[in-house]
């Protein structure tokens, strides 16, 4: 999932497909990419941020399936969930490129795996894309995001993702 620019529901919705997808029995792992600002764990109530994605690449067998699921918070709804730090300041310094392999190894150990991308396109956020079995732009219903989305939707056919990957999700229009 992921967002021409931000506050439009994305969260929201990834968060709403997870919980689906769990009472139907899928084993879940969301995957909050936003490293410095993620909003994943707020929306899911969490408290206890401990383990981090920041842990795990501390571990020098941080691709291994035991210490990435020693990594997964159980959240009460059935849903895995990796954190970024707490602080802004640690998340930047994470390797984005090992954050993103650890997410490709995710998809041999679970049934699905939901990354919340934070808003915009970053060079390092292209192996993810490219990688992902579908990639669902969201935006809201004004002028502006419409427009930002047919951009973006068009970047990302340009980078060689085929459109039929490409699932562009419109949320409702908030006054």
């Amino acid at each position: 999932f992921t967002t021409p620019s931000g506050g439009n529901g994305q969260t929201s919705l990834l968060l709403s497909i997870a919980n689906e997808l769990t009472e139907n029995g899928g084993d879940v792992v969301v995957c909050d990419f936003d490293l410095a600002y993620g909003d994943v764990a707020f929306f899911l109530g969490m408290k206890n941020l401990t383990p981090h994605l920041g842990n795990l690449l501390e571990s020098p067998d941080y691709l291994s399936e035991e210490a990435i699921r020693d990594h997964i918070i159980d959240h009460s709804s059935g849903i895995g969930v990796l954190v970024p730090p707490r602080s802004p300041r640690e998340g930047f310094g994470l390797d984005r490129s090992k954050v993103a392999e650890i997410i490709l190894r995710l998809t041999t150990m679970v049934d699905y795996v939901l990354v919340d991308m934070p808003s915009g396109l970053r060079e390092y956020d292209t192996s993810l894309l490219e990688e992902a079995r579908y990639v669902v732009p969201v935006t809201d219903g004004r002028i502006g995001s419409i427009k930002n989305l047919r951009y973006f939707v068009r970047m990302l056919m340009e980078m060689g993702i085929d459109q039929d990957r490409i699932l562009p999700f419109l949320v409702g229009h908030r006054e």
